[in-house]
């Protein structure tokens, strides 16, 4: 259905018109998928190489200046990989899902269809490269001695806030990009100050004092990178007050997000 009335049709009814194009959307994610690995020479295998070599360059680096970026006893390749997995996911999500409208506008301006669905397929296909990595992380995790526990039970959940979370930069950022192509030139430059200000080759606990912490947790990614370490390192503790800090600036990175998407959209067709 479209919506061709002067108010914005209600978010629910949006998201229920997403949900009914759920083909669409995995036709969109399937072909970018081809399109992503068409003549590369290792394919899905660079999700294997990048947490890999970043692990060994910071490792080095790190055991060079003799920093110490971990605190709760668990070796720093064991804790970062836990927190670079979802943020390898991040990353790859917001480049493709960020251009992603303005490399549909042949099929934008022609043919009505809910928007929506191009940059969520971006976040879907990037689920393959999540998969490969969580192998990495496990066979990581299992070199250091680290074991499933009854902590991975809450994987389905931290999975979805990474998803979650991510789904509101990219509904910004895609938004944004058809009015303002500055945008996608903004992005690799927000993800390297993103890299440094989230807790992934460090963890909060040991590299942010204490007074800033509340601060710190109104960064969404801070709450996915540490239930990450969470969920998948036995023991390993952090603040649930910091978490729920974090989890309500990604409720609101969202909804925000979606109000914004819904707002460009309705005069998307003329400006892309």
């Amino acid at each position: 259905m479209k919506f061709y009335d002067s108010q914005p049709a209600p978010v629910s009814a949006w998201l229920a018109e997403v949900f009914q194009s759920h083909e669409l959307l995995a036709i969109f994610a399937w072909r970018h998928l081809k399109v992503r690995f068409r003549q590369t020479a290792i394919g899905v295998l660079w999700a294997v190489v990048q947490p890999v070599m970043i692990l060994l360059i910071f490792g080095l680096l790190f055991r060079t200046l003799g920093a110490q970026p971990t605190n709760q006893g668990v070796p720093f390749q064991a804790s970062s990989i836990c927190a670079l997995l979802a943020w390898l996911y991040f990353s790859t999500s917001l480049t493709f899902a960020t251009q992603s409208l303005v490399n549909h506008q042949h099929i934008i301006t022609k043919v009505y269809f809910p928007r929506l669905v191009i940059p969520i397929s971006m976040l879907l296909s990037s689920l393959l490269d999540f998969a490969i990595g969580f192998l990495v992380t496990v066979g990581i995790l299992f070199w250091y001695g680290i074991t499933p526990g009854l902590t991975w039970l809450w994987l389905p959940v931290t999975i979805g806030l990474m998803i979650f979370t991510t789904t509101g930069f990219a509904l910004w950022l895609s938004a944004l990009n058809t009015r303002f192509r500055d945008v996608q030139y903004i992005v690799p430059f927000l993800l390297q100050i993103l890299l440094f200000i989230s807790p992934i080759l460090y963890e909060t606990n040991a590299a942010i004092p204490t007074s800033y912490q509340s601060l710190y947790a109104l960064n969404p990614l801070v709450g996915v990178m540490e239930l990450f370490r969470i969920t998948l390192l036995p023991g390993y503790t952090f603040s649930p007050w910091l978490l729920m800090m974090s989890f309500l600036a990604s409720m609101m990175l969202f909804v925000t997000g979606l109000k914004v998407f819904i707002m460009i959209d309705e005069q998307m067709t003329d400006r892309i």
